[in-house]
């Protein structure tokens, strides 16, 4: 990457000073005070990429991508590190960023690397199941992902097509959670986005929940956009591993083809700040 490439990319993150970002830690506002932001312009106007394989997936033919780049830009970006658990950013590989945190696992199916957002991203196809640690009971997820998937009809979420699920089977007593696709929108729990999602565009996805409220507080592409909310406050102490593309309790593995690139997991609820930091392309 050349220093130009370098000195642009910093630029795009106002905050980061390209060692690291300052952060407004305010509390959130609460979810009922909130009306939606969402503005169309987020969305990275992106062609679906083609994989390491060639274009249209694995059986296509042609080149990989270039790893060198991206390996440059994770050594200039650090990952936010106040609270940071987990930090995949696909280069290649399902390891951790977070020196001394497990990788992602895979249960069903196999990683397809295609050209992401930044450097290399993940490609989940249907079928597919991989396996994430689980974080509880307040925590952040912050990723970028794009489909063109529209999910079948839902009024909860582990009846859509799973796309970060902490689902449990039956009824357990510490609870679970799921953000999944169901009608062109997202779902997370029984509650969908307001606006379509799966307009193959790259989007910036945050949800945030604090473990002493019922909320999960949905931000996409930088924006406040909707709340899920479970009946109760829970622990989530019972659930062992998070599915990423799957719901845990699906024998069949995932439903849903979809990409996926710098996801990172916090023990935290990031602020708006943060939130936008996150959301602003690289």
């Amino acid at each position: 990457m050349t220093v130009a490439k370098i000195a642009a990319l910093c630029g795009a993150l106002v905050l980061s000073g390209c060692t690291r970002l300052g952060f407004d830690d305010s509390a959130t506002v609460r979810a009922d005070t909130r009306v939606d932001t969402r503005v169309d312009s987020g969305a990275l106007d992106v062609p679906l990429a083609e994989d390491s394989n060639g274009p249209g997936g694995p059986e296509g033919g042609g080149g990989g991508q270039d790893l060198g780049d991206a390996a440059t830009v994770d050594a200039v970006m650090p990952p936010q590190q106040q609270g940071l658990a987990n930090h995949y950013g696909f280069e290649g590989s399902l390891q951790n960023g977070v020196a001394g945190a497990s990788p992602i696992l895979v249960l069903r199916g196999s990683p397809n690397y295609i050209a992401g957002l930044l450097g290399t991203g993940l490609r989940l196809l249907a079928g597919a199941c991989m396996k994430l640690p689980a974080i509880h009971p307040t925590m952040s997820y912050a990723l970028w992902f794009r489909t063109t998937e529209v999910g079948p009809p839902a009024t909860l979420w582990h009846e859509g097509s799973a796309i970060i699920d902490a689902e449990l089977c039956g009824n357990p007593p510490d609870g679970d959670w799921g953000l999944a696709l169901a009608d062109n929108k997202l779902m997370m729990i029984g509650t969908r986005s307001p606006a379509p999602i799966n307009d193959g565009k790259w989007h910036a996805l945050v949800f945030t929940h604090d473990g002493a409220s019922t909320h999960f507080d949905v931000y996409i592409d930088g924006s406040y956009a909707f709340s899920g909310a479970t009946v109760k406050v829970y622990s989530f102490a019972g659930v062992p591993w998070v599915g990423l593309g799957c719901n845990p309790c699906n024998a069949e593995g995932g439903k849903v083809t979809i990409d996926v690139d710098e996801l990172r997991v916090y023990q935290r609820v990031l602020g708006e700040a943060e939130i936008k930091a996150l959301s602003t392309p690289p």
